[in-house]
């Protein structure tokens, strides 16, 4: 079954429990928003782009030292296998291979803890923009057109990106709907 389909049933479940299963006439305002467009269009997320950019470039370098100064060591100890430091040098090549695998599983979780880190703050101020707009125009359900979960609009009306744009601190002019 579709996230589309299970979306819609969720809906129907939720609009026909607020009248208790029963066939009144409710007066539910419903809009929708393009969480995606939203997302692209706050300055923020682009300074949080950046600074993970900065942290991907910092982590790989760390990695390449690392695997570097391996591959050293190991020319280093198979030019000196006969050597009473050989012994030593393999500990030490089995320690530092550990430690680059160790970190090369590593890196991939700390870069997307840092990037929840930095969009968290992103999404709570977008979500609050959000609930500010539905709670000004009286909207009891805002669905997000970001996944084409909108089975149907009546009028573009509904739509509220104009004034969550706006209460983010966004010109209309760079909507994109």
């Amino acid at each position: 079954m579709s996230v589309k389909l299970l979306f819609f049933f969720f809906v129907i479940t939720a609009l026909s429990s607020c009248s208790g299963g029963k066939n009144e006439n409710i007066d539910i305002k419903i809009g929708y928003v393009n969480t995606q467009v939203l997302w692209e269009k706050i300055p923020e997320k682009k300074k949080a782009d950046s600074l993970l950019k900065v942290y991907t470039k910092e982590l790989n370098a760390d990695f390449n030292t690392r695997l570097n100064d391996f591959r050293t060591l190991s020319r280093i100890a198979g030019a000196d296998e006969n050597s009473a430091m050989a012994d030593s040098l393999k500990l030490v090549l089995d320690l530092k291979q550990n430690e680059i695998v160790a970190l090369k599983n590593e890196i991939p979780k700390k870069l997307l803890q840092r990037k929840n880190e930095l969009n968290e703050p992103i999404r709570e101020k977008m979500q609050k923009a959000v609930d500010k707009v539905a709670k000004d125009k009286g909207l009891a359900y805002v669905l997000d057109a970001s996944y084409g979960v909108i089975i149907y609009r009546s009028s573009e009306n509904l739509n509220i990106i104009d004034d969550v744009m706006m209460e983010l601190g966004l010109k209309k002019s760079t909507i994109v709907k």
